[in-house]
């Protein structure tokens, strides 16, 4: 088995105002209860604290992570799943 975990920074298309346009597309649960402007002071302040890590060329970026696995089973496996489909219904199929 064979696994593998690396970052994947997306930029988002809207330039400066990426995150708002994130935040209130996935996000805007959060600020449920909220008035407009304690809302537009709560996105600023996310902003303030992430512009760091997250705002690079001009745009923000989601920091997206990718997990790759693979994995194989055993011969032994294998040929026991194919001789349970041979005598089933499906006369073979895609392990045979």
């Amino acid at each position: 088995m064979y696994a593998a975990h690396f970052d994947r920074p997306t930029p988002m298309k809207e330039g400066d105002k990426g995150l708002r346009v994130w935040l209130r597309g996935f996000a805007d649960f959060f600020f449920d209860g909220l008035t407009d402007g304690e809302k537009v002071t709560a996105i600023a302040a996310g902003e303030s604290e992430t512009r760091d890590s997250l705002f690079t060329d001009g745009a923000w970026h989601i920091d997206y992570k990718r997990l790759r696995i693979l994995a194989v089973k055993p011969m032994e496996a294998q040929r026991r799943i194919s001789r349970i489909v041979a005598a089933s219904e499906f006369g073979g199929g895609v392990f045979a």
